[in-house]
């Protein structure tokens, strides 16, 4: 049993390495370069957040796979009540987790919706689509931090 605990922790620590590096790389590289040469709309630019889009989804149903078995099997696990430091961290963690998947599916939505309209919309009606892409990835980078430390925090207090 403490076998199949091990690879799922690594599998969790795994994605959750992938999905917010992942992120980290799109906002801190690959964005500033699209907008400094004015080609945020770019075919290129939306191809990569597409199939970034893949990568998201793999991370999401593993971390979550993996971080209910995680929970479930953890010995700080109690049905009794909602009284220990631990506790919190697991619920705000978990809140953090959803946030960052509806983020998720609403960032893919959008990049269809700017990929159908980038061929008959014009450009200013794009920009704001894309500033919500901005604002979309800085809220889910904001969480992903966010549940890092909170998983740390379960770490010490377990």
């Amino acid at each position: 049993m403490q076998f199949l605990l091990w690879v799922a922790r690594g599998l969790h620590i795994f994605s959750v390495v992938i999905w917010l590096g992942g992120l980290l790389f799109i906002g801190g590289i690959l964005h500033p370069v699209f907008e400094y040469f004015k080609n945020l709309n770019a075919p290129l630019h939306l191809g990569l957040l597409r199939r970034f889009s893949g990568f998201v989804w793999m991370s999401a149903w593993t971390i979550g796979i993996t971080g209910f078995f995680l929970t479930l099997f953890h010995y700080r696990l109690g049905f009794d009540g909602f009284g220990s430091p631990w506790d919190f961290f697991l619920i705000a963690k978990l809140f953090a987790f959803i946030g960052m998947t509806v983020i998720a599916l609403s960032t893919s939505k959008l990049i269809r919706k700017i990929d159908d309209a980038i061929k008959t919309s014009p450009v200013e009606a794009m920009e704001r689509e894309s500033r919500i892409l901005v604002l979309q990835r800085k809220a889910s980078i904001i969480l992903g931090i966010s549940s890092v430390l909170l998983g740390v925090a379960m770490v010490v207090y377990s």
